[in-house]
């Protein structure tokens, strides 16, 4: 083989190895920081499915309990019902009287397909705003067991009467003395819940959300499929775990039979699983991109580095070909024609030498003994230059293998024990696997914050009128649990409608109060939130009775990775504030503090007001 072909080798090696293994890594972490905000994102939104479920189950229940204590019910219900011993005697009259007056608005506001009302002894119904159903008893139905002492749900069943899907809520209907005059039935219309439970909470078109009971029927419609609520059944992997009532995610095939990365939930309550799927080919489709555009790059570079090995080695075979033929002439015992070649650098000065040594020859005629000494010395120069490129090569080698080893042992160790000893620790092994499983969940929240701050600005939603009332009330439920614990007492003024990004408007006000309850003194956190127009922008307040902060920290404490605190006193990644300022930055506004530490803080931010056409613009490209 050639040197130039030999360099060009060399340089195509030397220039991949490094690209290659810097794609195998970023791949593989790649691949996996995917998958664990895919699986992350599966189990808050089957988290959210679930309070939304139980938000409207309530919901229900609570507006048909106001229909069965309603003023109607104390005062003209007794009168209409006959209650003395002509209460199943109800006449056409009466009952088309009730379903005016008392059913029609109720179905109208309430979201029910049916109302109806049952004597409390035989469970038979009186009246009921599908008049098929009159008549029939339903005694041994648990809605009417329990709805004669209080407010009950059943859970989804197949109702035999109306032969579809059912969620039945029972009240009482009680007297003005407290006197049982029957029970009030509803049967919910499923079809609402299926447009709840179905609704996708990202971007991702294959998120797929559904309820299964404990038969294995579905309970919801499917994204990809039709008329399937308690009709068709599924064994996919997820649903089997899920009716084990534990809780977890799984790779596996769904009822089509695509490959999916699934996340499931037992509702114990409700005897329901839920189900929260999106396809792996969607969730691993950044990483796939990314795998081709390091092949891409790294077919690039290796054309380009085949090239410049090949331009570099012809900068060296073309002067030391003259120096062979030059060499040649010389040994047939030309010593009159001059070598004259003008290389630079190490072949230069060779050539130099070589014209040297001819002119050394020409005058002195060179013994014997000195041209052999000479040729000794060339000789171990060759050996020097051969044993220096075969140093190259095995530091290539090691490079290239050796140095991969002890990562790949250190991956495959760690996985093993985590695998092999799990359960099998003493308590003191297992203290400390809790200490490396905490700083891995530190280190999951600090990297999930540090990609919710990288994408305040790429990943928006465009600026839409907003209501500011009903994006804080959505904050303040998914903080309901910390402000009845801590005993904080919210006040909210009247809030305007802006033009901002609804996700991350509540983002901001998230931050604010979960800050304002969390560093709070000895008495329960008081907080209030305002809004004041000042020329033309909307700024917003956020006042507590905390602990408050120096101000000589006002300006830090917006700084990412900033804390005032030690992490065991109050956690958090120090994160939380820098985003709200990136988010009202993105919004053109800015956010500002004013507190005395001990006299609590007042937050501020600003929204200024815009034209809603350019402002839809603008969100779209931020």
């Amino acid at each position: 083989m050639t040197l130039s072909k030999r360099l060009s080798i060399y340089f195509l090696f030397i220039s991949l190895i490094p690209l290659l293994i810097v794609g195998a890594i970023a791949y593989i972490s790649g691949r996996q920081t995917i998958q664990t905000q895919a699986i992350n994102h599966l189990y808050s939104t089957n988290i959210l499915k679930q309070a939304e479920l139980d938000a409207w189950l309530q919901e229900k229940a609570a507006f048909l309990e106001l229909a069965a204590n309603s003023h109607y019910v104390k005062t003209h219900l007794p009168e209409n019902m006959m209650i003395k011993n002509d209460f199943p005697q109800l006449g056409m009259e009466k009952k088309n009287q009730l379903r005016r007056d008392f059913f029609a608005p109720y179905l109208k506001n309430g979201g029910f397909f049916e109302l109806f009302i049952m004597e409390p002894e035989k469970g038979s119904v009186i009246v009921s705003s599908d008049q098929t159903q009159e008549g029939k008893i339903k005694k041994d139905q648990p809605f009417f067991r329990e709805g004669k002492t209080r407010t009950s749900i059943q859970n989804v069943y197949y109702s035999m009467s109306i032969r579809e899907p059912a969620i039945t809520i029972s009240a009482p209907l009680k007297s003005l003395d407290g006197e049982l005059m029957g029970v009030l039935a509803a049967r919910v219309d499923i079809s609402t819940l299926s447009n709840i439970i179905s609704r996708r909470s990202s971007m991702l078109k294959t998120e797929d959300t559904y309820l299964v009971n404990k038969f294995n029927f579905f309970i919801t419609e499917p994204l990809f499929g039709e008329d399937y609520a308690l009709k068709k059944t599924i064994h996919t992997e997820g649903v089997a775990l899920a009716l084990e009532k534990s809780e977890g995610f799984a790779f596996y095939e769904d009822y089509r039979g695509t490959p999916v990365i699934g996340a499931y939930r037992w509702v114990p309550d409700k005897e329901l699983a839920i189900i929260t799927e999106v396809d792996q080919r969607e969730a691993y489709a950044p990483i796939y991109r990314l795998r081709k555009t390091i092949a891409f790059f790294g077919l690039v570079i290796a054309f380009a580095a085949a090239f410049l090995g090949l331009t570099f080695a012809r900068t060296i075979t073309r002067p030391l070909a003259k120096l062979a033929q030059s060499a040649g002439v010389m040994g047939k015992g030309d010593l009159e024609t001059e070598i004259a070649l003008s290389a630079q650098g190490e072949i230069g000065s060779l050539a130099r030498s070589l014209d040297q040594m001819r002119k050394e020859l020409k005058s002195t005629l060179v013994s014997k003994d000195k041209l052999e000494r000479e040729a000794t010395r060339r000789r171990a120069a060759m050996a020097d230059l051969k044993r220096s490129n075969k140093e190259l090569e095995q530091f290539a080698y090691v490079a290239s293998h050796d140095l991969q080893e002890p990562l790949r042992m250190v991956a495959s160790y760690t996985q093993l024990l985590a695998q092999r000893y799990e359960g099998q620790l003493d308590e003191k092994a297992q203290k400390y696997i809790s200490y490396a499983v905490e700083g891995a969940t530190r280190m999951q929240h600090l990297v999930n914050d540090l990609l919710q701050l990288s994408r305040v600005g790429t990943r928006g939603a465009p600026f839409e009128p907003t209501d500011c009332n009903e994006v804080v009330q959505q904050v303040l439920k998914g903080l309901k649990r910390t402000i009845a614990e801590t005993k904080a007492g919210v006040v909210i003024d009247d809030l305007p409608v802006v033009q901002a990004d609804a996700i991350q408007l509540g983002q901001v006000f998230q931050n604010l109060l979960g800050n304002a309850v969390k560093f709070r003194g000895e008495a329960p956190p008081q907080v209030r939130i305002t809004a004041e127009k000042q020329n033309e922008a909307w700024v917003f307040q956020v006042r507590d009775n905390g602990i408050g902060i120096d101000p000589k920290f006002h300006e830090r404490i917006f700084t990412i990775f900033q804390r005032l605190h030690e992490r065991g006193k109050y956690n958090g990644t120090g994160i939380g504030l820098a985003i709200a300022k990136k988010i009202v930055e993105r919004h053109g506004g800015r956010i500002w503090i004013e507190s005395q530490e001990g006299k609590g803080a007042s937050f501020f931010f600003s929204i200024p007001e815009r034209d809603q056409n350019k402002e839809h613009i603008h969100g779209q490209q931020g």
